[in-house]
């Protein structure tokens, strides 16, 4: 049997940035752009006394679900099934309703089946044909453990990772490198 292809969620298969950046600029009265990004981790762009408020925000009911797929994302999906069976690998956030809504989101606009999600911090512990994901450092650790190519989808957060240093992480702008990288993978 041949291994799956792994995909994350967020950044990746749907916008969270954005409707990231609009909660926590309504929560902290700032205008933060994709611009300021500095990283992945996009709550140290805001004062540390609204962490709290904007991470009550983001795991309410609703959010997750309220998230938008990116243009194409769907349609590579259904592609990549034609090679290969495709798990999806999202990281959990501490809520009562996230990873269902995460499911059901991933069910309704995706295509998956529910046994075909699985919700994990330690990406590096699933072993697949690649990961697809836009945490480089996910990846590098990823195909440290598993010995595969991973496919960063370029995010402004990751643009400044060489992927040259990584001979094993591959950079895709769009879903149809995707689509050639696993072919060629």
């Amino acid at each position: 049997m041949t291994a799956p292809i792994l995909i994350d969620a967020d950044g990746v298969l749907c916008d969270f940035i954005n409707p990231f950046l609009d909660m926590a600029n309504k929560v902290t009265g700032l205008n933060k752009t994709v611009h300021d990004l500095a990283g992945w981790d996009m709550l140290p762009m805001y004062p540390p006394e609204k962490h709290a408020e904007i991470l009550e925000n983001l795991v309410k009911p609703g959010w997750c679900l309220g998230l938008k797929p990116y243009p194409g994302a769907r349609e590579a999906v259904e592609e990549l099934r034609t090679m290969f069976k495709v798990y999806c690998v999202t990281a959990p956030w501490t809520s009562e309703t996230w990873c269902w809504e995460r499911t059901k989101w991933l069910i309704d606009n995706m295509g998956f089946d529910k046994h075909d999600v699985i919700h994990a911090h330690d990406k590096w512990l699933i072993h697949g044909h690649t990961l697809i994901d836009d945490k480089a450092e996910t990846l590098v650790k990823w195909v440290e453990a598993t010995g595969m190519v991973g496919i960063l989808i370029t995010q402004p957060y990751n643009k400044g990772f060489n992927c040259d240093a990584y001979p094993s992480i591959w950079r895709a702008d769009n879903w149809e490198q995707v689509l050639e990288f696993v072919q060629e993978i």
